[in-house]
């Protein structure tokens, strides 16, 4: 190997140790905007799921967010600071803190003006205390969507979401779950079957 080179890798490896010194896991790292007065929204990664909800049953709303990319991976809770969203359009929220690590597809249902939460094959009791830590297993199969036919491997899932509706009104919440198959979005020539 070339002495460049070498230098090259320790340059970029200082750089990884000093971007993230200070932080833990426990904590998100924010962007530098390189401007001190900057306020900017609140954000967690890419690919993030929200969930609203009073998580620290003040009578406010909360806001719980499942990022599960790098290098924000986790259940995250911005506790609201500013008190009534209904009168206070932009409220402020404490830094987050992490409750779990992350899942795709975290879907929030409010039954009886309870929050439940659910992702494929699980709903989450608890999720205001302790994120995706705790789980249930549901009677339905993760793969529902699983087509009959010839698809030897199944569709390409790009999307997998689950919620509880009452959808007849008896007041006992019904399943429903939605999966994307994405097949056409990774065919080489669209025409293709």
């Amino acid at each position: 190997m070339n002495t460049s080179r070498c230098w090259l890798c320790l340059v970029v490896a200082a750089w990884g140790a000093a971007a993230t010194a200070g932080t833990t896991a426990d904590q998100l790292a924010p962007l530098k905007y390189n401007h001190p007065g900057l306020v900017v929204d609140l954000g967690v990664g890419l690919w993030a799921w929200p969930v609203p909800c009073d998580a620290d049953g003040d009578g406010d709303f909360d806001l719980i967010v499942s990022c599960p990319d790098k290098p924000s991976n986790g259940v995250w809770l911005f506790e609201n600071a500013t008190g009534d969203t209904a009168r206070d359009k932009f409220p402020v929220f404490l830094p987050a803190r992490r409750l779990s690590a992350a899942a795709h597809y975290v879907m929030p249902s409010y039954v009886d003006g309870q929050l439940r939460v659910l992702t494929p094959g699980f709903e989450h009791p608890g999720f205001e205390r302790t994120g995706l830590t705790e789980r249930i297993k549901l009677s339905i199969s993760p793969k529902f969507y699983q087509p009959i036919g010839t698809q030897p491997k199944g569709p390409k899932v790009r999307h997998n979401q689950w919620r509880y509706v009452d959808f007849d009104g008896d007041g006992v919440p019904d399943f429903v779950g939605g999966a994307e198959d994405g097949r056409f979005y990774f065919l080489k020539n669209p025409r293709e079957k």
